[in-house]
């Protein structure tokens, strides 16, 4: 028969092996990419979506591209941020204030256990903007080191821009 210490000792042990398991299960990089939405403009991608970070860990964002393998197409993300659209309001002839609308920059961090919107940009110079046709496309997210792909479809519509305009003027 175990004695009360040694039960102590045998729960201890089980204890401590459980919350060693869970910590190392919940600090995993667990991440949900929802929501794309991509314009194509005259030298430039917008891409929007939101990520959700699961873990209880931070992460970071480091690198963001997109490609098209049919026609060896890939643009990367801005390092920098971006100014996409701004909207000066005026009240006779005087300006109120200015509201604008910037893509992120890279590294984006990701707090534990949230969601964000991020709003990137990819300059590009017009011949590799011209490689990209509208359809199947591959995102590919380097997060704390580790490539996170998802599949989205590229297309020529301005959805992404109305709504950042709409935003704007609010």
């Amino acid at each position: 028969m175990l004695t009360f210490f040694e039960w102590l000792t045998v729960i201890s042990f089980l204890l401590s092996s459980y919350l060693s398991l869970n910590k190392i299960y919940n600090s995993r990089v667990r991440v949900d990419i929802d929501n794309v939405s991509i314009h194509k403009g005259s030298n430039i991608f917008y891409l929007q979506f939101i990520i959700n970070n699961r873990s209880s860990e931070s992460a970071a964002i480091t690198d963001v591209h997109i490609s098209q393998k049919d026609n060896n197409a890939i643009a990367k993300a801005a390092l920098y941020e971006k100014k996409i659209y701004y909207n000066i309001n005026k009240t006779n002839g005087v300006a109120n204030y200015k509201t604008e609308i910037v893509s992120n920059k890279l590294p984006v961090n990701l707090t534990p256990k949230s969601a964000t919107t991020i709003l990137l940009s990819f300059p590009l110079i017009e011949d590799e903007l011209l490689k990209f046709n509208d359809g199947a496309a591959i995102l590919d997210l380097k997060i704390n080191g580790k490539h996170k792909t998802k599949e989205i479809y590229i297309t020529s519509g301005k959805y992404l821009l109305e709504q950042l305009q709409k935003a704007a003027t609010r």
